[in-house]
């Protein structure tokens, strides 16, 4: 969060890695995958201002804690996002990264996955039916045939294949 201190990642910049903190729209009100693809965007971004910033856009790492894992690490596994042909030169740029770090993230947001793999508890995390726009878990579970294919779609653990770049969790 660009509110985090500076202080946190001097030591990074003293070495000569570069440091770039997305904020993006957040949910229920801007449901999947709004925020999912405002990061993906802000890492083309980065990636065409790459000879201005003097950043190696072969080296792009992600990190993030809770719903900021789960969108680094579905960045990392997920196929590139780029759209070759496009006219706006940023969609042409790649979102695939060389690593990511995260921790206390979703590997997945199905909540009838979830709850078989934690219990029932686990329901009690909004971000569930958040991502989805909804205000509760019953909501989300009422409308589950409604969101299955963004439940499968944004579930990191869905896209991960064996030529995946590494993830530290």
């Amino acid at each position: 969060d660009k509110k985090q201190a500076f202080e946190e990642f001097k030591p990074f910049l003293d070495k000569g890695i570069s440091y770039a903190s997305v904020n993006y729209r957040l949910t229920p009100q801007n449901p999947l995958p709004a925020p999912v693809h405002d990061a993906a965007r802000a890492i083309q971004f980065i990636r065409s201002k790459a000879t201005e910033w003097n950043i190696d856009k072969s080296r792009i790492a992600l990190t993030g804690g809770s719903a900021g894992a789960c969108t680094s690490m579905w960045l990392l596994l997920h196929d590139d996002l780029a759209e070759p042909k496009s006219a706006d030169p940023i969609a042409r740029e790649s979102t695939r990264v060389t690593a990511a770090a995260a921790y206390a993230g979703q590997v997945s947001i199905d909540p009838k996955v979830i709850e078989g793999w934690l219990g029932p508890n686990v329901l009690k995390h909004r971000m569930i039916n958040k991502a989805m726009g909804e205000d509760t878990i019953e909501g989300a579970l009422k409308n589950y045939d409604k969101y299955r294919a963004r439940y499968i779609e944004f579930s990191p653990y869905n896209h991960v294949d064996k030529g995946d770049p590494p993830l530290f969790m």
